[in-house]
């Protein structure tokens, strides 16, 4: 478990790159091909990982995932977020329909024919 930022200056210059102006709080800084924020403080981190650290004043427990209620990758209002496992994310992901992609082919493992269904 990588420690979470604690100085002031991190977390103005992280708040900084957050539009606030919708539901979604949209991180604005850079971002990873899947479209999640990525925050470069020391070393490089998952955005919505740190919204949820910071808002909760602690690390997440080692084996949870930081989950998205709004299913927008880029999103990091803590409202939008919860802990789950990784079952409860490949759930939600199928839940969603969203194509998982399989890394020796680069290819989505599931056709659009069986996505539908």
């Amino acid at each position: 478990m990588r420690p979470m930022p604690t100085t002031e200056a991190c977390w103005k210059r992280f708040w900084s790159k957050v539009d606030k102006n919708q539901a979604c709080w949209l991180w604005t800084g850079g971002k990873c091909s899947g479209g999640y924020g990525k925050f470069m403080w020391g070393n490089i981190k998952a955005a919505h990982r740190l919204a949820y650290e910071y808002c909760n004043n602690g690390p997440i427990p080692a084996g949870l995932f930081v989950l998205h209620k709004c299913d927008t990758p880029a999103c990091v209002n803590p409202e939008h977020l919860y802990l789950g496992t990784h079952e409860d994310n490949m759930a939600d992901r199928r839940a969603r329909k969203h194509r998982i992609i399989n890394p020796a082919t680069g290819r989505p493992k599931w056709t659009p024919k069986e996505i539908t269904e």
